[in-house]
């Protein structure tokens, strides 16, 4: 009931704002504030927290002790110090969410004027526990994000900082460095033919989905195999594959939304800031979620969720904008977030637990 009722009150907040179209910074912070702490000190559903916090309690020292190689230095370090200060696990997801979504936000405003953030930042309310709940991803996803804006600085050698910052998301999970050939994008002029280059692809992927391909899902079986030098990733991996469907695609209504999605941000946001990078990162979402599978698709996919979730509302505001009803956009886009992210995602169905009211066994038994 809680995830109703918050939820219900942080939309209809976001409506009065947008209604009286109002960009003071002190809805950043009402915004902020709201889903840090909602999200940042509650248990998010993931297979692997319980992982985390017995690596937390057992594994990392303070500062000063021996330092865990099992995990990337990023986590493990920022986990120590964490623990130095209060050694507790919901003291550390709560410093670390609230770093993921500042720089998220931060990153975000590179690309969207102050009218477009008081549309995109309630609605994201209902897709961070999803894409931040992968732990150390979370952290290297929110680095990207901030990051972006990097690739369009006029300035060469302020462009790569890019690859500077990467590097440190790295530290947190190493499938970030793939996210370096993003910078490749600096050198990509826009040109008239890149429409018909976008619905090409979309229609190609889209029938890669309707026949039921998918091209990379039997390799996740090879991943505990590949990993058998390092027993208890392998075994993550296998947990992994053993407890979730990873086969499954997409429903037709997520791929409808998809391609709206695709359209509509092609045609009529070409004037945004960063569009032609935007709708690369939106293009490699489409074809890793229509045409890839499996637990690796999935993973790398999350990569650009928030973004492709970012652009979805942007562009749905930009075609009611035509017609001066972007409160209709949010009341639609509202509901249809509402709807899918916590009733069909079965969220609904979930206790909402404070973190530092759950005893620690709960989550290792």
């Amino acid at each position: 009931m809680i995830y109703l009722l918050y939820s219900l009150l942080f939309l209809i907040v976001g409506l009065v704002i947008v209604d009286k179209n109002d960009t003071r910074k002190i809805y950043y912070y009402f915004f902020y504030f709201g889903i840090v702490l909602f999200w940042g000190l509650s248990y998010i559903h993931a297979i692997d927290t319980g992982t985390y916090m017995e690596k937390f309690y057992d594994e990392i020292q303070p500062l000063g002790g021996h330092i865990s190689r099992k995990l990337e230095i990023g986590y493990t370090l920022s986990a120590m110090i964490a623990k130095t200060i209060i050694p507790q696990y919901w003291f550390y997801q709560f410093v670390i969410f609230g770093i993921e979504v500042w720089l998220i936000m931060k990153g975000l405003r590179e690309f969207f004027e102050d009218e477009d953030m008081m549309f995109i930042l309630p609605l994201l309310f209902f897709v961070y526990p999803s894409n931040l709940a992968a732990f150390r991803q979370g952290m290297a996803i929110s680095i990207f994000i901030y990051a972006l804006h990097y690739i369009y600085e006029e300035d060469t050698k302020k462009s790569l900082w890019y690859f500077a910052i990467i590097f440190i998301a790295a530290l947190f999970h190493q499938s970030a460095l793939m996210l370096l050939l993003i910078y490749a994008v600096r050198f990509i002029n826009y040109h008239p033919a890149i429409d018909r280059t976008v619905f090409i692809t979309l229609i190609f992927i889209d029938i890669i989905w309707s026949t039921g391909l998918s091209l990379t899902s039997q390799l996740d079986f090879l991943l505990p195999f590949l990993y058998d030098d390092y027993l208890e990733m392998g075994e993550k991996f296998a947990m992994y594959i053993e407890e979730v469907d990873w086969g499954k695609t997409y429903g037709i209504a997520k791929v409808l939304e998809i391609n709206v999605t695709i359209i509509l941000y092609t045609l009529l946001c070409k004037e945004d800031k960063g569009w032609g990078l935007l709708l690369v990162n939106l293009m490699l979402y489409a074809v890793i979620g229509l045409a890839f599978g499996g637990m690796l698709a999935h993973r790398l996919n999350y990569y650009w969720a928030l973004i492709y979730y970012t652009c979805f509302i942007k562009a749905i505001v930009s075609l009611f904008a035509r017609g001066g009803q972007q409160i209709i956009a949010y009341i639609l886009i509202g509901s249809y977030m509402f709807m899918f992210h916590l009733f069909k995602s079965g969220m609904i169905n979930y206790d909402y637990n404070f973190l530092f009211n759950i005893e620690f066994v709960e989550y290792i038994m």
